[in-house]
């Protein structure tokens, strides 16, 4: 195959990354501790989310509910459950 696009998505390497089909985007978890949504197509940020004291803990597996609406982030010691419509954490 070739390549299609290629954009700088995180200050540090990217740990982890995963794609949500049913909600056209895809979730990457980089080494210096957020966890980015992007568009699909267009490769831009859609944001980022924001854990309430678990913040900058690095990620390192993603996983989504194939109902597309709900992450399940892992670091270390921490796993996280986000509710990605609403970009909050729900669950530690």
């Amino acid at each position: 195959g070739r390549l299609l696009n290629q954009f700088k998505a995180h200050s540090h390497s990217v740990n982890a990354l995963v794609i949500n089909p049913s909600e056209n985007n895809f979730i990457s978890a980089g080494a210096e501790g957020s966890i980015k949504t992007w568009d699909l197509h267009s490769c831009k940020e859609l944001g980022t989310l924001f854990s309430k004291g678990y913040s900058r803990q690095l990620t390192y597996s993603l996983c989504i509910i194939p109902t597309g609406k709900i992450l399940i982030s892992g670091s270390n010691e921490t796993i996280l459950v986000w509710d990605l419509r609403a970009k909050r954490e729900v669950w530690k």
